[in-house]
């Protein structure tokens, strides 16, 4: 829900979208964690349930699509923070992939890794597409190694029963084949939002988006496609597609033909 609001709000720029996200991601940020793990169900005014991998999974997700409609660095310290935390608890160190339930859970007879997407997409494939966008986005390369891992561990599947595993084979081709777009300006220029606003009506499935302010500092080796580039006079954008990197944009109309 909470990344559906985001998608509202990019399409329609209405701020209610927005706000409806924030505060509902402030609500389980604040209610629904017990020494930072997260809950699954909220109850009679307490969080229960210790959360399981999917939990994580669409949360972490949540989190990421609210760090690139508003590039509030708090929400990629909480994903990030959250993903550590769900690799701890549900990473399978011996062939890869997410199981179901975790070290903190109720003990099983057996812990299953579901990687088939239903209507509901499975853990595992949520969990690859948060893995690049982190591993790209705070330059850990190996989240990066542990979504290709997880591709590998499935992968015969996807080729025998792929209408099986859409969202699946949809991080297989991010995997391949991402899109970094990276914008620097200030957050409050008009231009850096025209520019925001043409990348946002985009259909851009396999993008990793950041923004850099010149005026914040950034957090230790975050965004490294970013911090390579200097700090242009005006708002410019940076447009990389398949591991090429295209000339810098300065104009939202050329930035338009380049994303379609």
């Amino acid at each position: 829900m909470i990344s559906g609001f985001v998608d509202g709000f990019k399409v329609t720029g209405n701020e209610q979208y927005l706000n409806g996200a924030k505060e509902a991601a402030h609500f389980i940020l604040q209610e629904m964690r017990k020494n930072g793990s997260l809950m699954r169900v909220f109850n009679k005014g307490k969080g229960q349930v210790i959360g399981y991998s999917e939990d994580y999974a669409f949360f972490i997700q949540a989190l990421i699509d609210l760090y690139e409609a508003t590039f509030e660095l708090g929400w990629l310290r909480e994903a990030d923070d959250l993903n550590r935390r769900m690799i701890h608890q549900f990473w399978d160190e011996r062939n890869g992939g997410f199981f179901f339930s975790g070290k903190e859970n109720e003990s099983l007879i057996a812990r299953s890794k579901n990687p088939y997407d239903n209507v509901i997409p499975s853990a595992n494939s949520i969990a690859v597409f948060n893995l690049i966008r982190l591993g790209y986005l705070t330059g850990e390369e190996s989240l990066k190694q542990k979504a290709e891992q997880t591709l590998h561990l499935f992968l015969n599947l996807l080729d025998q029963h792929p209408s099986g595993f859409a969202q699946m084979l949809s991080g297989l081709s991010f995997f391949l084949n991402p899109e970094e777009i990276g914008v620097i300006g200030p957050k409050n220029d008009l231009k850096t939002k025209s520019m925001l606003k043409e990348i946002y009506l985009a259909y851009l499935p396999n993008k990793i988006l950041s923004l850099r302010d010149p005026r914040e500092p950034i957090e230790g080796n975050w965004f490294p496609f970013l911090m390579e580039k200097g700090i242009p006079e005006v708002p410019t954008t940076f447009v990389c597609k398949g591991f090429t990197c295209l000339p810098p944009v300065k104009d939202e109309k050329e930035l338009r033909k380049i994303l379609g």
